[in-house]
């Protein structure tokens, strides 16, 4: 007997997001990946498609996007306000995962990344 649950897609979503150059490309935290761990700070491959509030990537990817800003810096900016902290100092830099030129194979994945097929 199958699951429904199983049976339908996954919806990834990144929030907060916001645009990244070269481009089209998006970054932000990833929800709900197969593969990575949520909360996991990523860049998308190239943005093929734009659908009202998703995103379809080169790569075949489909992303929900969630809280969307102008810059990196907005986003840093809208949560010191949203937690009623002083303005954020300039950002360290940070560990970015590209999903275009990164060699994933040697991240810590999320335990379901593999499927039942695989096992």
């Amino acid at each position: 007997m199958s699951d429904v649950a199983d049976s339908k897609p996954r919806i990834v979503r990144l929030d907060p997001a916001w645009p990244v150059e070269p481009g089209p490309r998006f970054r932000g935290l990833v929800w709900n990946h197969p593969t990575l761990k949520d909360g996991t700070l990523i860049t998308t491959s190239q943005v093929m498609e734009f659908h009202g509030g998703r995103i379809v990537t080169r790569s075949g990817s489909i992303y929900m996007l969630g809280r969307t800003y102008v810059s990196e810096r907005h986003a840093a900016q809208r949560a010191a306000i949203d937690r009623n902290a002083p303005p954020a100092a300039p950002l360290p830099p940070l560990n970015v995962i590209d999903l275009e030129s990164d060699d994933l194979s040697a991240l810590d994945t999320h335990p379901l990344s593999r499927t039942a097929t695989e096992i």
